[in-house]
């Protein structure tokens, strides 16, 4: 696989948000959670209150699945005011872009 594929395959926005959306449904107790993630990697960040509208939940459900996902490292924002936007855990670098830093193939 020539590194432009290999580069393509591994940023593709659709995959990416496959592989985050995997990774979130196995590490985070909330099933909306990864319903946020997905609406944050596709309009880049999110404005707090938005994450009830995007969820369709209520407020509170919505500062849950925020707070869990914050803590976690998903997300991240300059204060607690702040629109969240995606953030890449250390801890999970392979997950999410596998074979990044070695020769390999994607897992399908």
């Amino acid at each position: 696989m020539t590194q432009i594929t290999f580069s393509a395959k591994l940023f593709d926005l659709g995959g990416l948000e496959k592989r985050y959306r995997r990774l979130v449904e196995d590490t985070i107790d909330d099933k909306r959670a990864p319903d946020l993630i997905s609406a944050v990697l596709r309009y880049g960040a999110l404005e707090r209150g938005d994450a009830q509208i995007v969820l369709k939940t209520s407020e509170r459900t919505a500062r849950n699945a925020l707070s869990k996902l914050t803590a976690a490292g998903y997300l991240s924002s300059a204060s607690p005011k702040t629109p969240v936007r995606l953030a890449f855990p250390l801890d999970y670098r392979e997950r999410l872009f596998p074979n990044l830093f070695a020769n390999g193939d994607l897992p399908e």
